[in-house]
């Protein structure tokens, strides 16, 4: 059973932008992009490990940084 929810929320001009060029290098919409995050969110329970107890974002533990590396090199070669 589906059940649909219109939520709203703020995005950061700077956070839209990201988005935007995440959508646009898989040649999805950003609602799109969006809906599919939060499945694999909810999907692998991803919550606790993105909010402490407080609900304030987690730091980063050692290592992450390189993934977002990565996401940077491929994001610049594909331009926007």
């Amino acid at each position: 059973m589906s059940v649909r929810r219109n939520l709203e929320f703020t995005l950061t001009p700077e956070q839209l932008a990201y988005l935007v060029k995440c959508a646009r290098i898989r040649n999805i919409s950003v609602n799109g992009l969006v809906r599919r995050l939060m499945d694999v969110i909810a999907r692998d329970e991803l919550v606790m490990s993105i909010l402490d107890d407080a609900g304030q974002c987690v730091d980063r533990r050692k290592g992450e940084h390189r993934f977002s590396e990565k996401v940077e090199q491929r994001m610049a070669r594909h331009g926007s």
